[in-house]
């Protein structure tokens, strides 16, 4: 999962703001497949209509100095998925991975 990309996305000051509740910074996100299909899973595994995702942000500047936010979108961190990941990746199944963990 190491060579996966990550689910990244940028903000930058809104600078057309018409009313003070509009939004202070404006922006996108590119999500990747792999980062859905685990959203999926947990609300399938969860059984309810919202999840907490984890996001990261990162100040930085453009070429002329303009503040922006790059930010990152991660499911939560779940070790039984991440070995059932590792697994995967291996070509065993979970069971091969639980019992190497039993010597």
């Amino acid at each position: 999962m190491n060579n996966q990309k990550k689910s990244l996305g940028t903000l930058t000051l809104n600078n057309k703001r018409t009313k003070p509740k509009s939004p202070s910074m404006l922006g996108n996100i590119r999500l990747q497949k792999h980062h859905l299909e685990m959203f999926m899973r947990d609300f399938d595994e969860d059984g309810d209509t919202e999840i907490t995702a984890n996001l990261a942000a990162w100040d930085s500047r453009d070429e002329t100095g303009n503040p922006y936010l790059v930010v990152e979108l991660q499911p939560r961190w779940n070790p039984l998925r991440h070995h059932q990941n590792e697994v995967r990746q291996s070509g065993g199944t979970i069971f091969d991975y639980l019992r190497e963990d039993e010597d």
